[in-house]
């Protein structure tokens, strides 16, 4: 049986732009960082996470490859998004990163991906980042042109170069892996994982309960000095 766990704050923000879904029935799990002048960031991870959930819901049935049907829930947010900027004007702009897991019964683990937010697979051998970063910082990282360390406080950390309801058509990520007994998948935002290093993530989950972790996860972004808002879903297979 999967356990989750969920908890997001807004830190020092004057709003919280973050959103998180668990639907242990589905066996569907989501991190969304909107972004967006006013409250539109917030609106943007909202719609992406709740129409991604619907479709998935009603056409689960119809996909055999769940790697496809996480795709095209992902597709089908970017355009429920794009469509509402469409008939707000005041939002456009807006969007935000997805990271959504669907977890099947044979020991797999579906992730779509789009954005800065991550996933990573925790176990007692180690810690595993399962996306990449769709940022600029993120392709200066993988092509060798700044360090880790670098990346950590570079002036353009924030620039997205891929994100849920900026165009018409978005590259999705969807990565396939297999999960044991006991591994661990942990959804966040980049509020956590610019204030906790990954030594440090990997030691709080695997101390403590699912839901415990979670929230000593969040609380410790914060108090180290984290301003960002700080999304975490733990899931536990």
């Amino acid at each position: 049986m999967i356990e989750a766990a969920g908890l997001s704050k807004k830190g020092l923000r004057q709003e919280n732009q973050d959103s998180f879904l668990i639907n242990h029935c589905k066996k569907i799990f989501f991190v969304a960082d909107g972004m967006g002048g006013h409250n539109a960031g917030q609106i943007a991870s909202a719609i992406a996470i709740k129409t991604a959930e619907r479709f998935f819901e009603d056409n689960n049935d119809k996909y055999s490859d769940k790697a496809l049907l996480v795709a095209h829930s992902m597709t089908a947010a970017n355009k429920d998004v794009i469509k509402y900027t469409s008939v707000y004007p005041e939002t456009l702009g807006m969007g935000t990163t997805m990271t959504f897991v669907h977890m099947d019964d044979n020991g797999f683990a579906y992730i779509g991906h789009v954005g800065d937010s991550r996933a990573y697979l925790i176990n007692t051998k180690g810690i595993t980042q399962l996306t990449n970063d769709h940022s600029y910082v993120g392709e200066l990282l993988r092509n060798g042109g700044i360090t880790e360390e670098d990346a950590l406080n570079h002036p353009q950390r924030n620039l997205l170069m891929r994100a849920i309801g900026c165009a018409p058509q978005v590259d999705i990520d969807v990565v396939t892996h297999e999960v044991n007994k006991g591994d661990m998948i942990l959804l966040c935002t980049d509020g956590l994982f610019n204030m906790v290093s990954k030594d440090d993530i990997r030691h709080i989950v695997l101390q403590n309960s699912v839901k415990d972790a979670v929230d000593i996860l969040v609380d410790t972004a914060l108090k180290s000095g984290g301003s960002d808002n700080v999304t975490v879903v733990l899931i536990k297979n």
